[in-house]
């Protein structure tokens, strides 16, 4: 354990400064705690916070709103608590699903949409980007988006995230937006996942935030065999392990995306092909400021000895993370 964090330590001091995710909050695992609804106007929906697939992995919290009423356009309205940022160039996005009763694609999705938008500490409106429904084929549409915004002085702002169901739309929905950011996404998943068991591909996610000082940050395992073993493995790089370049082509469509610095091996619980789940804490992160936006990696191998790869194994995308 002690030789791990001193590799994490000694990879942060050669790590370029990066960015990171400076509103607060941006990926409601507090339940939206920092966040305040102005609006809702559908007195047949609900809205709040709920755990969801927004970005397709495992679920995490997201801000929704379940749209019911057809007459009329709903919306509902939510804004961040105040961040400072600098003047300057800086990246903004968020992440975003509407779940709807039918397949087809998403109607008039340039009105069924996401505003993105940011205030100065006079409330003045600086930038408001509408992210539209992709209007793609199946139950549940998704997209991402990621812009870039310059910031005209030194100054405290504010997020507002505007969710728009139209009467144009003929169908009630449910829209959740994940992972808004201003600066850089506090975590990304990158890669993928090779199936196990049942044609399964098990998929990971984080809870928490990785602050020095905190135990609390978490990683999930889902959609994986059960009962079984898997291991997580949390490493320093995403291009080489012990001068090996990484990705490493490990047979069966599987790859492994990051070494294994550090790693733990827990028992799935569920029972049956893609039911299994598990979660594994990070270890306490030492109060050491070379350590502040150090990237990390993790993944997740499931042991699966009737996997349709003949490998024995699933294995889950990567995901990278820094510490705030």
């Amino acid at each position: 354990m002690i030789r791990s964090l001193l590799a994490l330590a000694l990879g942060a001091l050669s790590a370029p400064a990066l960015a990171q995710n400076l509103v607060p909050e941006g990926d409601f695992e507090q339940g939206g705690a920092l966040w305040t609804r102005t609006q809702f106007n559908d007195p047949l929906g609900t809205t709040g916070f709920a755990a969801a697939r927004t970005t397709g992995n495992g679920p995490s919290m997201a801000v929704y709103a379940d749209f019911q009423t057809l007459n009329s356009v709903m919306s509902a309205t939510y804004r961040s608590t105040s961040f400072t940022l600098q003047a300057g160039p800086i990246s903004y996005g968020l992440a975003s699903m509407w779940v709807k009763p039918t397949p087809g694609p998403m109607p008039s999705p340039t009105v069924n949409r996401v505003e993105f938008r940011i205030f100065d500490a006079t409330n003045t409106r600086l930038l408001s980007t509408s992210i539209a429904a992709p209007a793609t084929q199946g139950e549940i549409e998704r997209r991402s988006f990621i812009g870039s915004f310059t910031v005209p002085a030194a100054g405290q702002y504010t997020v507002e995230i505007f969710l728009r169901h139209s009467n144009l739309a003929g169908m009630p929905f449910f829209h959740y937006v994940d992972d808004v950011f201003v600066g850089a996404p506090s975590s990304t998943v990158y890669g993928q996942g090779c199936q196990g068991t049942g044609g399964f591909v098990p998929v990971l996610n984080s809870v928490g935030l990785a602050e020095l000082g905190s135990t609390n940050y978490r990683i999930q395992l889902h959609d994986a065999l059960a009962p079984t073993v898997a291991v997580l493995l949390f490493g320093i790089s995403d291009s080489s392990w012990l001068g090996i370049p990484l990705p490493l082509p490990l047979g069966g469509g599987c790859s492994l995306y990051t070494g294994p610095e550090l790693s733990f091996t827990v028992a799935t619980t569920g029972s049956g092909p893609g039911l299994g789940t598990a979660e594994q804490a990070f270890p306490l992160i030492p109060q050491d400021p070379l350590l502040r936006r150090s990237p990390i990696f993790a993944q997740w191998l499931v042991i699966d000895p009737t996997a349709p790869n003949g490998l024995s194994l699933a294995t889950t995308a990567g995901l990278s993370f820094r510490i705030r």
